[in-house]
């Protein structure tokens, strides 16, 4: 347990320190623009993480489970082979916009990021993000002091933060693994055990995504950009509460596919996500004068969408031991 506190309070720390790194990202976006302008970025967004996650095809949770081992190598590399094709296709078929160099640049600092988790280096895998972040604010307030700050420069931002991550992760893994974590020789076999483990989940998490992303490209579509804009502010501001639950399974899914006392972990994983699920039902009565002190009062009438945001992300910790225990 104090080890399993220590890393928690490590990622815990660095996931808080960097949603709020882009929780200022999206607040200056925000503001700079028009509603309708952050609606049409946030549009865009919202594409290219749903393109990402689906083309994932269940490779990332392939890598902790496969790769907590002395077989890293070898599923390493093939998840570099299947980053590779599916960066092509993303291209391909979204015609190299915007929303494709999201989409790209999301599996590849995915890559890194997800084979820290899977090798327990947490201070690498905090430091990746922060850096990422750091660089998306800088060249942020650069645009914005040069009056270039548009959706589709925002955009860019966005994905060119992500990149220089992915190059600097990519460094601190071969200074932790040397070159030996490549073993293209070996990800032909280990193929065949990790297609039956990834198929199941690749359909799971692709239903999973297109119901959880979905939302924004359905809203620009029926409520056009402006109102994407305001569902979209509320959104930003329950995306930290995301993230720390993906932090938390990031401590219990290694200690769930290494075996060892499930149960035990388990029920400490049940509750560390009970306590975090009862704080978000007490903070909706405060939701009142949030949203316009961060945003603005141009964005008041997201009021509503963030109290029903908080509702619903209350039960989602409360599923997240269960998922995790059975895909782990």
């Amino acid at each position: 347990m104090a080890k399993i506190l220590h890393h928690l309070s490590l990622i815990l720390i660095g996931t808080i320190l960097n949603s709020l790194l882009g929780l200022i990202f999206y607040v200056l976006v925000a503001r700079n623009l028009e509603v309708s302008g952050f609606g049409y970025f946030s549009f865009l967004l919202g594409v290219g993480i749903l393109v990402a996650e689906i083309s994932d095809l269940g490779s990332s949770s392939a890598l902790i489970k496969f790769g907590t081992k002395d077989r890293f190598g070898s599923i390493f590399s093939l998840t570099v082979i299947h980053r590779i094709l599916a960066s092509i296709l993303i291209f391909i078929g979204l015609w190299a916009g915007p929303s494709a160099f999201v989409a790209v640049s999301l599996l590849l600092v995915s890559l890194i990021t997800q084979s820290f988790v899977a090798l327990q280096k947490y201070p690498a895998l905090v430091a990746t993000n922060i850096l990422g972040n750091l660089i998306r604010l800088g060249l942020t307030f650069y645009l914005i002091s040069v009056g270039m700050l548009t959706p589709v420069s925002a955009i860019g931002i966005f994905a060119l933060a992500n990149f220089i991550a992915f190059v600097f992760g990519a460094i601190l893994l071969a200074k932790l693994k040397g070159l030996t974590f490549f073993r293209f020789d070996q990800a032909r076999i280990i193929f065949p055990e990790v297609f039956a483990y990834s198929r199941n989940i690749a359909i799971s998490f692709g239903m999973s995504s297109v119901s959880a992303k979905i939302d924004v490209p359905i809203i620009y579509f029926l409520g056009g950009p402006t109102t994407v804009g305001l569902y979209s502010s509320a959104q930003k501001l329950t995306s930290v509460l995301s993230q720390l639950a993906g932090a938390i399974e990031n401590v219990f899914s290694p200690k769930f596919s290494n075996g060892g006392n499930i149960a035990h972990h388990f029920k400490d994983y049940f509750l560390i996500n009970g306590l975090f699920a009862g704080l978000l039902i007490l903070a909706i009565p405060f939701t009142g004068f949030l949203v316009p002190l961060i945003f603005g009062e141009k964005y008041i009438l997201a009021i509503g969408v963030l109290n029903l945001l908080l509702a619903g992300l209350a039960l989602f910790f409360l599923t997240g031991p269960l998922t995790a225990f059975i895909l782990y």
